[in-house]
């Protein structure tokens, strides 16, 4: 990857990071559902983003995904964003 993706991919895993470490720090033990929601929903359409990078920018990512069980949490973290925001 050229240095122009792995900026991409840094900054897409940092905010990814920044939002899993939000809820597990913060937002979990808040009383309010909606904002552990909010909380949540950040992170899921972080994955997703990250998901599409890899889709488009990894040549061997789609073989990979279907060949790994441990990738079929990603169909669920789709649907859950495909829930929410559609």
């Amino acid at each position: 990857m050229n240095k122009g993706l792995i900026a991409t991919q840094e900054r897409l895993n940092n905010f990814f990071d920044e939002e899993v470490d939000d809820y597990l720090m913060n937002t979990r033990f808040n009383d309010n559902p909606e904002v552990t929601l909010k909380s949540v929903g950040h992170a899921i359409l972080w994955a997703c983003a990250l998901d599409e990078f890899y889709k488009n920018k990894c040549p061997n990512y789609e073989s990979l995904r279907k060949s790994d069980l441990k990738f079929e949490v990603v169909a669920g973290i789709r649907y859950a964003r495909n829930r929410a925001v559609h």
